[in-house]
C-alpha cells in the first residue's frame, strides 16, 4: 500500500469553496479554491456546481438562523461597507469553508448545510 502523508490525505479529504459575487454583483455564485492556481499567479477561484437540497416540511417548523443567498448578499453588502472592503474582497474573506472534496459539485440546503454531490 502507497503512504500517503497528511497533507496529500488532506487534498483529498478536503476543498474549499467561497461564494464570490457575479460581475453585476447581483448574486453570489459558488466557487471552489484552487491551491495550485494561486500558487501560479492566477486567481484560485473556480465557478463549481452547488444543487439545492429538495426539502419539504411542516408549515410550523422553522428554522433558528435560516439564510438564503440573497439574505447572504446583503449581509455581505453591509460586512463590506462596514470593513470598508470590496463586495468581492469581503466574500473572499467571510463566505469561504472548507468542505469535502467533490467533483459533481455539492448540495446545498440552509438548514442542513453542504455535502458532496454524488
Amino acid at each position: 500500500m502507497n503512504d500517503i502523508s497528511p497533507t496529500d490525505l488532506k487534498t483529498i479529504l478536503h476543498s474549499r469553496r467561497a461564494n464570490i459575487p457575479d460581475e453585476d454583483e447581483v448574486r453570489l455564485v459558488t466557487h471552489r479554491i484552487e491551491d495550485k492556481l494561486e500558487k501560479a499567479g492566477q486567481s484560485p477561484y473556480v465557478e463549481a456546481a452547488c444543487y439545492d437540497i429538495p426539502f419539504g416540511l411542516s408549515t410550523r417548523l422553522v428554522p433558528w438562523g435560516m439564510m438564503d443567498f440573497s439574505q447572504l448578499m446583503e449581509r455581505l453588502r453591509k460586512l463590506a461597507e462596514a470593513e470598508d472592503l470590496s463586495l468581492y474582497d469581503a466574500a473572499r474573506k467571510f463566505t469561504t469553508v472548507q468542505v469535502r472534496s467533490s467533483d459533481q459539485g455539492w448540495l446545498w440546503h440552509p438548514w442542513l448545510g453542504i455535502t458532496p454531490r454524488q
